[in-house]
């Protein structure tokens, strides 16, 4: 049976992930990335944090629920170091996801018992 306690949900994941950004002690400017506008057609400057929360959420069903306290904590060092770094794309976030998702402890059959359990012990 695996037990379900410390797993941190999206709006915990992206709390933990703006402490982290803040101990970088990064300026506002620090913390934008440049990203397309599809509406503008136009390459605008978005906040990191809205660009990670937007790339979390696109694969939360999939693969980002299923790291562990501390998976998620060393999948989200990597996105502050992409985000200090200038280097944050979905590319760059993909990149890193697949190699943590390489390695996950809940991936396979434990995958399954942690979504059977899933259903039985939350509401």
């Amino acid at each position: 049976m695996i037990l379900q306690v410390g797993t941190p949900n999206l709006v915990d994941r992206l709390a933990l992930l703006k402490t982290k950004i803040n101990h970088m002690a990064l300026q506002e400017r620090d913390t934008t990335i440049k990203h397309f506008d599809a509406m503008k057609q136009e390459v605008v400057e978005v906040p990191a944090i809205k660009v990670c929360g937007d790339l979390l959420q696109d694969r939360w069903e999939t693969d980002v629920r299923f790291l562990n306290y501390v998976e998620n904590d060393m999948f989200l060092e990597e996105l502050v170091s992409l985000i200090a770094s200038k280097t944050l794309s979905k590319e760059t976030y993909m990149k890193v996801l697949e190699r943590h998702m390489e390695t996950t402890t809940i991936r396979g059959a434990i995958r399954e018992e942690y979504l059977a359990g899933m259903k039985l012990s939350r509401v």
